[in-house]
């Protein structure tokens, strides 16, 4: 399966960062949105606030906008949409009886703090097997076309739509995806954590194209983070290297705290520090950087170079 690419060229491309709200949280490597310059945000076309905090009476709290960049308030998320105390609240406010003041509220919120945009991050409507929560409605993905159709008719012209949508099949499937695409304005196609990243990457561009969504509103999705694993074997590289158990045991990032996941920023610190206990390297087939600290630690994550090149692919 190939994809279906534009029959020319977009005359611009977005590059969209989601700023991540509860960074202050951890103890280190903190960003304040207020000091968010033009030189950090240099070369982004828009900024997601990620993510507004959703109250189950629908008020939202208020951030200070960017400027000289597109503003856009993001709802929802991972956390959001499978935690324990906070999933039912997405899928209550799509529902025909709360469908209406949800959106008023969306687009009441978006029109007073003069945002230029919204985007819903919704993980995932109809899903069948997400964890420690009950199963979701089969008219959960029904509901939120709905919901996204009235949002849009709604919000000013010169203020964008737009969602995040899953990369695989088991979710996007869910998903009226060709009818959600012709009302928003763009999606950030969560292309990412696939494996081997460049061929999952188009394999998932193949399925949703094929599906009908114009290529020229997808949003490719890079992440800044790499995947680690502690391994059973020092310094092991090959396909054959053993970790320890299905739940990773690797080092945890002294700023995110959470073993298996470790940010670029930290990865470049490990580099600066442990200079030479560090041992990196980049694998052409898969188009990817590896890394290897402290002899047991496996990181695979994608350096700066990579993402260029991966950015450029995209493009084409």
């Amino acid at each position: 399966m190939k994809i279906v690419n534009n029959e020319k060229a977009p005359d611009s491309f977005k590059k969209i960062a989601y700023y991540e709200s509860w960074n202050q949280d951890r103890p280190c490597m903190h960003m304040d949105v207020r000091t968010i310059t033009s030189a950090f945000t240099s070369g982004w076309t828009h900024v997601h606030f990620a993510f507004a905090n959703i109250t189950s009476d629908y008020k939202f709290k208020n951030f200070k906008s960017l400027k000289g960049i597109k503003s856009i308030i993001a709802f929802g998320g991972w956390s959001f949409s499978v935690g324990v105390d906070t999933y039912a609240i997405l899928r209550q406010a799509v529902k025909p009886a709360n469908r209406e003041a949800f959106a008023n509220e969306v687009v009441r919120f978006v029109k007073d703090h003069d945002l230029d945009g919204v985007d819903f991050d919704w993980e995932y409507p109809g899903a069948p097997d997400l964890p420690d929560i009950p199963k979701g409605s089969p008219d959960e993905p029904a509901n939120y076309l709905k919901f996204l159709q009235l949002v849009k008719s709604m919000i000013p012209s010169d203020k964008s739509l737009s969602i995040a949508a899953p990369a695989s099949f088991w979710y996007l499937k869910q998903f009226p995806i060709a009818a959600i695409s012709r009302t928003v304005d763009y999606i950030v196609y969560m292309t990412y954590d696939l494996h081997v990243n460049l061929t999952g990457t188009e394999n998932s561009l193949a399925m949703v194209t094929k599906a009908g969504v114009e290529a020229r509103k997808l949003v490719v999705g890079v992440s800044s983070y790499g995947c680690s694993f502690k391994m059973s074997s020092a310094r092991c590289k090959g396909p054959t290297c053993s970790f320890t158990g299905p739940e990773s045991g690797a080092a945890k990032g002294k700023c995110t705290d959470t073993a298996g996941y470790i940010s670029n920023a930290e990865l470049e610190a490990l580099i600066h520090s442990h200079s030479g206990d560090v041992e990196k390297w980049y694998d052409a087939t898969t188009d990817s950087d590896y890394m290897i600290f402290d002899d047991t630690n496996w990181v695979a994550y994608m350096s700066d170079k990579t993402k260029q090149g991966r950015t450029a692919k995209y493009k084409a």
